[in-house]
């Protein structure tokens, strides 16, 4: 479906977003899951539309998992 840019942030709790995006181009299904990354970063993960299907944009909730690195 190629790139899009972040329309807008929402902050949900101190770990958990809704990250905004433009609508990519193409048929969209409700619950569909994309692939989310940076153009920079060599990590992608695998999210589900929180969004309308119909909306003029697409939203995901993200949540931050806390690592313990000792």
């Amino acid at each position: 479906m190629g790139r899009v840019s972040v329309l807008s942030t929402r902050e949900l709790t101190s770990d958990t977003f809704v990250l905004r995006t433009e609508r990519p181009q193409g048929p969209i299904r409700a619950g569909q899951c994309f692939n989310l990354g940076t153009p920079n970063e060599k990590i992608n993960r695998e999210y589900s539309m929180y969004s309308d299907a119909a909306a003029n944009f697409i939203e995901f909730i993200i949540k931050f998992k806390k690592i313990n690195l000792i």
